[in-house]
């Protein structure tokens, strides 16, 4: 599954697609608990990759 994150003065917008969604799904009922291993690694990622932007940004108006 893949996020597309775009950002529009200072907030962010989640793409998600309709596809990725039904794969999503299916796969939660045939496997329930690795479902839910996959959406918490997507979260896991998308919240790394903000806190990742967020520091940069302090960074450089600090710098």
């Amino acid at each position: 599954m893949e996020i597309v994150k775009k950002a529009y003065d200072g907030a962010m917008k989640i793409v998600v697609r309709v596809g990725d969604v039904v794969g999503l799904v299916k796969r939660f009922e045939e496997a329930p608990g690795l479902g839910m291993l996959e959406v918490v690694e997507h979260m896991r990622r998308a919240v790394a990759e903000t806190l990742e932007h967020v520091i940069k940004a302090e960074m450089e108006i600090f710098l």
